[in-house]
């Protein structure tokens, strides 16, 4: 046999070992860290395609090392742990890619600080439970506002930059105006992060904007701003609109991963595990629904 054919008889080894992956679009930290207990010789090992975001910080987001971190990806990597006939391959993309993905059967799971709306669970599933219940908090530039701002009511015929893509926050806002018109803000709305609602915030282009309160507060702490964070009242806190779900597909295999999860979260709720979570990462027990 000659060398060339020698070289090319090792290539197709390699390719057939699956040893050639490093072409793979994995992110390698998050997969590597949630799959190292689990064992690919046992054959009921299913592997579940999860995906999540990488500009939602404190949920989801990649560090600078291109690892994905967050308390959503902690929370999936927690009921990982749990069940050991499942397996989490990780995969990061932008919001809106998230459901296109799915829709594709591309993944089965998001895990994005996802909330229900009816639209939504025409298309999709959704875990049995929530995994978080924040409180929305308005984040304002306290130069534009004559007095203390305390409620939606306060915005009223100030300009509040919000989301566009149908977030429960969005809907919240624009609820407010219909149902209160002498009292509405004037919406300004983009594809924007929420560190991108609060940048429009602090750069003077909105005089506030409304997102989660955590995520307010850890951008407030990191960036230093002078924006002031006050949490909404609980009658305009919007219901179920604050409780991020995981959401599955409703084809075959997203059922599946749907029953595993819903079993590993009902564990790490009842142990105390996710609980743990939330006050490491928040400071704060968000989980109670």
């Amino acid at each position: 046999m000659t060398a060339r054919r020698i070289a090319a008889a090792g290539l197709a080894v390699l390719v057939s070992l699956g040893l050639l992956a490093g072409c793979s679009n994995t992110d390698g930290g998050a997969s590597a860290s949630s799959s190292s207990t689990k064992s690919d010789s046992n054959s009921k090992v299913t592997t579940i395609e999860i995906a999540s975001g990488v500009a939602s910080k404190p949920y989801t987001w990649k560090n600078d090392k291109g690892e994905l971190e967050g308390y959503d990806i902690d929370v999936a990597k927690a009921i990982d742990e749990k069940l050991p006939e499942i397996k989490l391959h990780w995969n990061s993309t932008d919001f809106q890619s998230l459901f296109l993905g799915v829709d594709a059967g591309q993944y089965q799971v998001v895990a994005n600080d996802v909330f229900k709306n009816a639209e939504r669970e025409q298309k999709y599933q959704f875990s049995d439970q929530s995994y978080l219940n924040v409180t929305y908090a308005i984040a304002y530039n306290p130069e534009r506002f004559d007095g203390k701002v305390s409620s939606l009511k306060d915005l009223a015929g100030k300009t509040v930059s919000t989301f566009s893509d149908g977030s429960a926050v969005q809907n919240l806002l624009e609820a407010f105006n219909k149902d209160n018109p002498d009292e509405a803000s004037n919406l300004v709305h983009g594809d924007y992060s929420a560190g991108d609602l609060l940048l429009t915030v602090e750069n003077g282009q909105a005089d506030a904007t409304v997102v989660n309160g955590p995520t307010a507060q850890v951008y407030a702490k990191e960036h230093g701003t002078d924006l002031k964070v006050v949490d909404l009242p609980a009658d305009e806190q919007g219901g179920q609109g604050n409780k991020a779900y995981f959401l599955f597909g409703k084809d075959e295999k997203s059922t599946e991963a749907k029953k595993a999860f819903d079993k590993g979260l009902k564990e790490i709720i009842d142990d105390g595990t996710l609980s743990k979570i939330s006050i490491e990462h928040f400071g704060v027990d968000y989980t109670k629904n």
